[in-house]
């Protein structure tokens, strides 16, 4: 039963671009706010091209039991949310395979920071920190000083959630609870090293240069 209904919500979502019930579409307005005063800005970018992103990703802002549905993305998309400072717990859930992956963070207020959602073949979408001090082994890839990282913001759409979305997660939130434990466990253990890398810290704000970016 639970691989049916996998894949029954795998073919939903397939043919939720052509249905006339899109999960996501491109915003009306394309431009991102500065930071609030008393928020902390969260980017969160899907370079993926179409073929690896061709199943939506969705986020999250997982505390203890508990999450916060923050909505899907899918190819050459992007998404803002405006949290409060301080530590959170970031997780992403991909459809095929059922996979969950978390990506700690500890965020200042009226600060911007960016994470990238990144695409690794059989495992889903990993979270990755843009990080602006790089040491050990961190990968220069997941820094403002990639090449692509100013490509990626200036054509990278900004996306609303339908009301499709919402409905989504009621019906197969067990699905996603059931990626969550999994991921929570990998989580667990991981070392220092690889913790680290993946932890989203209060240094690694970026300075806006626009409104759009």
């Amino acid at each position: 039963m639970k691989y049916l209904k996998l894949i029954t919500l795998i073919a939903i979502m397939s043919l939720s671009g052509c249905a006339g019930k899109p999960f996501i579409t491109p915003s009306t307005q394309q431009v991102i706010e500065l930071p609030q005063a008393d928020k902390a800005q969260i980017i969160f970018l899907n370079p993926a091209n179409s073929i690896s992103g061709a199943f939506l990703v969705g986020l999250y802002d997982v505390k203890g039991e508990d999450k916060t549905f923050y909505g899907m993305l899918g190819s050459k998309t992007m998404m803002v949310q405006n949290v409060e400072p301080g530590h959170h717990l970031f997780m992403s859930h991909t459809t095929l395979p059922s996979v969950a992956t978390f990506l700690n963070a500890d965020v200042e207020a009226g600060k911007r920071y960016y994470v990238l959602l990144r695409y690794i073949y059989g495992n889903g979408f990993q979270l990755r920190p843009i990080k602006t001090e790089l040491e050990g082994k961190f990968n220069p890839e997941f820094s403002p000083q990639n090449p692509e990282f100013d490509s990626w913001l200036e054509k990278l759409k900004l996306v609303d959630q339908t009301e499709q979305v919402s409905v989504w997660y009621k019906d197969y939130k067990s699905n996603v609870d059931e990626a969550q434990a999994e991921a929570w466990t990998q989580w667990q253990n991981k070392d220092a090293s690889q913790k680290s890398q993946l932890t989203l810290g209060k240094d690694d704000f970026l300075t806006p240069k626009t409104t759009r970016l």
